[in-house]
């Protein structure tokens, strides 16, 4: 989450070296991506603090909600920034196909490819997180 909103922020403000995938793209798509990149990892922060405050609730329905609220904006940021992914590597391939000279960009499709799958990974875990929460308590509590 914090990659995301450092990229984010950098596509923002810092100008894109020459030749690579960000220069060749249209201002809109760098902008998508920016925006994307800095409101997932802003969004995905915020869930995993409030899943880190979780331990000052007062009550056992006070702490599964905000367990429930924190994993579910996490989650939602993990969507955001996949399609974010999305993008940026068919862009990649894109730029790399319509440049004659350009090396095929394998380290860079591979990374985003590994932050794709880390954040499919994590996806997985939220929901069987989010399923024990749903699980009602045990009324002998």
């Amino acid at each position: 989450m914090v990659l995301a909103t450092l990229l984010g922020v950098g596509y923002l403000t810092a100008a894109p070296p020459p030749g690579s995938v960000r220069a060749l793209m249209p201002g809109w798509v760098v902008v998508v991506w920016a925006i994307g990149l800095l409101g997932s990892g802003l969004l995905g922060m915020y869930g995993c603090i409030r899943q880190a405050l979780a331990d000052n609730a007062d009550t056992r329905q006070h702490l599964a909600d905000k367990l429930f609220s924190g994993l579910v904006l996490e989650r939602a940021a993990i969507g955001v920034q996949t399609g974010v992914l999305v993008i940026i590597l068919g862009s990649s391939v894109y730029a790399w196909a319509m440049s004659p000279i350009a090396p095929f960009p394998a380290l860079g499709i591979g990374f985003i490819g590994a932050w794709m799958a880390a954040n499919v990974w994590r996806d997985r875990q939220i929901s069987g997180e989010v399923r024990q929460l749903q699980i009602p308590a045990d009324p002998g509590d």
